[in-house]
């Protein structure tokens, strides 16, 4: 907060986008040159409130003449929503850029003051991304404002809550608004520690799904994880233990603002690894361990022939409607340890248009699966399915913190990668990149590294490997089942790569982590990774954003796909009895280890986005430090629908 009232009228001023030193009534002359505050980690939703053409894309609703304004294809209605670190979740025309309004939290009210502190540095609001529950009832595209419905949920991230480690202090909180007519939004509630104890910052992304009742009724719940950890950023480097107290040495908790980034900016650090013998279990005041259902809607219809009617206020609406959470009788299955600050990957695998299916990983390194076909949720179960922590070299540390990608083929197959988002400078922790394959009742879980094919070398590719020893490897990738690779009756879980440097320095070379979910299209898997410059490489210590990479691969082997790599190439008169799978063209083209993997650019990568036009052509958009790279990819022909889950 502030002291004063004088102090308490320059902030407000400074909210609404003046100078913050103004104190008689401000004018345009003393706006701010740039008013919105910084989109971090909050992704903008944007939604189409009508249908229109490209044509009317700078038209707004107020340029039109009155009987234009009958007509509701004649303007672009799309309005874009995004959380912002001024404080504010914003709602902006798409036709002009011009805000609608902002919303502030009211859980962040008593730190807005934080904006304009030095001592602060940069300050987090709402830093999250959010998600829209949309019901159009006659599905025409046009949201009417008497039996339509568009309610947004949001977390905060780091924002709205206090960054010291104690029981009582809410760390972060979920909020919904009906934004059913973007020019009136309405508040309707907000989910935090009160509601669920184990509440801890609010990062994961409302994965918005339905889940069943009975025959007339059905629940639109929002599933998130329970949070953020304060713990672990404490934590870092080669351990799954945790400092001995929360206290700072003086009798107050740790303030989590001044934990260590457990790494050095150029890299002369070495290996840092935190103090503390703590196993996750019996850590002090933990938060996050579980994940949670919020109710955003119920829908109700008279019979099978009537419509749904949705209800977003009242009754159950805003509640906890199920957690799996640690805590005796707060688990049916597999009790969690570690935080969960991940998203969410929700899915439909029979197509029933229910949820029925979640995996997500937790910051201990371990990929849970929750079951929650039932329609009475206390049967809902949890499995940890593998186990990062030990690796097969007993190495630890690793670390979830973004969504898993499925493909299923055969059976749903899990890409992720680990990688400590929170201590991106650590050179400690030997992180991974992982194809997991979830087998169900015809697997034995939790599996670790042991059940998984080591592929880091990429052997079934080498050129001097022979046509038996790249078959048998084949042989193992490929197992399941109902055809296992030896007579034990084994068969594979998939495979992993060791992100330890060795194609590039056969020392190794430390660091390099994935801080991005993974995007498999086509047969292929992709994977960005971080790594900050170390020795030589580093430079001067403002300089020194580190290196971007991208792993395109095989999904089903991990091998190489493309000539990244041409220096490893031979000449299309010496590649007679080459093994096979090494070879990428008639001309001498080879694909080893090294041509799974090319350089993006400077600093942290993003995730990738697909996009696919009506001809089939396929662009990938990746960005790192100040550019964002196209890349092409193999046409896709699409000579049949194409399906896809919508957030």
């Amino acid at each position: 907060g502030v002291a004063t009232d004088a102090e308490k009228n320059a902030l407000i001023k400074f909210l609404h986008g003046f100078t913050y030193e103004e104190v008689d009534l401000p004018s345009s002359a003393q706006a701010r040159d740039w008013i919105l505050g910084d989109i971090l980690h909050s992704r903008p939703v944007v939604f189409n409130y009508t249908k229109y053409t490209s044509l009317q894309e700078n038209t707004c609703w107020d340029d039109l003449t009155a009987d234009q304004q009958n007509n509701k294809d004649m303007h672009n209605s799309s309005v874009i929503f995004a959380g912002s670190n001024d404080g504010m979740l914003h709602a902006i025309r798409d036709c002009d850029g011009q805000e609608i309004w902002a919303f502030i939290p009211p859980n962040v009210l008593d730190s807005l003051s934080r904006i304009k502190d030095p001592v602060v540095g940069h300050a987090t609001f709402v830093d999250a991304a959010p998600s829209l529950f949309v019901h159009d009832a006659n599905e025409n595209g046009y949201i009417d404002q008497t039996d339509d419905k568009v309610v947004m949920v949001v977390g905060q991230r780091r924002g709205g809550g206090k960054n010291i480690l104690n029981t009582g202090t809410s760390h972060g909180s979920y909020y919904a608004l009906d934004v059913t007519d973007p020019d009136q939004p309405k508040y309707l509630w907000s989910v935090d520690n009160l509601d669920l104890g184990e509440i801890g910052e609010t990062w994961s992304q409302p994965r918005l799904a339905k889940v069943p009742i009975d025959g007339n009724n059905f629940k639109l719940v929002a599933f998130v994880g329970t949070g953020y950890d304060n713990n672990e950023d404490l934590r870092y480097g080669d351990t799954q233990t945790f400092p001995n107290s929360s206290d700072d040495g003086s009798g107050d908790p740790v303030d989590i603002n001044t934990a260590s980034a457990g790494g050095t900016v150029d890299g002369t650090g070495g290996g840092l690894t935190s103090a503390g013998t703590l196993a996750a279990s019996v850590r002090e005041n933990p938060r996050g361990r579980g994940i949670l259902a919020i109710e955003v809607a119920h829908l109700s219809r008279a019979d099978a022939t009537s419509p749904y009617i949705p209800t977003v206020t009242g009754g159950t609406v805003g509640t906890v409607y199920w957690s799996y959470t640690a805590g005796t009788g707060n688990y049916n299955g597999d009790e969690p340890e570690f935080s969960f600050a991940s998203d969410l990957t929700v899915l439909d695998l029979d197509s029933d248009t229910f949820a029925d299916t979640i995996y997500v990983g937790d910051t201990g390194g371990n990929i849970w699966r929750f079951k929650v076909n039932d329609a009475t949720p206390s049967n809902w179960t949890g499995t940890i399915l593998f186990a990062s922590n030990p690796g097969a070299d007993s190495s630890v540390g690793r670390k979830i913190f973004y969504k898993p990608t499925v493909a299923y083929v055969g059976a749903p197959h899990i890409y992720f990668g680990t990688g400590d988002r929170e201590h991106p400078l650590n050179l400690t922790t030997e992180d991974r990149i992982y194809c997991l394959i979830d087998w169900g009742a015809d697997g034995t879980f939790p599996v670790t590294e042991s059940s998984l094919e080591d592929v880091t070398l990429n052997t079934i590719q080498d050129k001097d490997t022979t046509a038996t020893d790249a078959q048998a490897i084949y042989d193992r990738l490929y197992s399941h089942p109902g055809a296992p690779y030896n007579e034990d009756g084994d068969f594979t879980y998939g495979w992993y790569i060791k992100l330890d440097g060795t194609d590039r320095d056969v020392n190794g070379d430390p660091g390099e982590k994935v801080l991005a979910p993974a995007t498999v299209f086509n047969g292929e898997a992709f994977f960005s990774t971080y790594q900050l410059y170390t020795g030589p490489r580093a430079g001067c210590d403002a300089g020194n954003l580190g290196i971007s990479r991208l792993y395109q691969v095989d999904y089903k082997t991990g091998e190489a796909v493309l000539n990244f790599d041409e220096s490893n190439d031979l000449t299309a008169d010496t590649i007679s009895g080459v093994n096979e799978r090494a070879i990428g063209g008639e001309n001498g083209e080879i694909l080893q280890r090294t041509d799974r993997v090319r350089t993006l650019g400077e600093g942290i990568p993003s995730g990738i986005v697909t996009l696919i036009d009506a001809s089939g052509r396929v662009t990938q958009l990746i960005s790192s430090s100040d550019r964002v790279e196209a890349s092409g990819l193999k046409d896709v022909k699409l000579i049949s629908p194409v399906y896809w889950m919508q957030w």
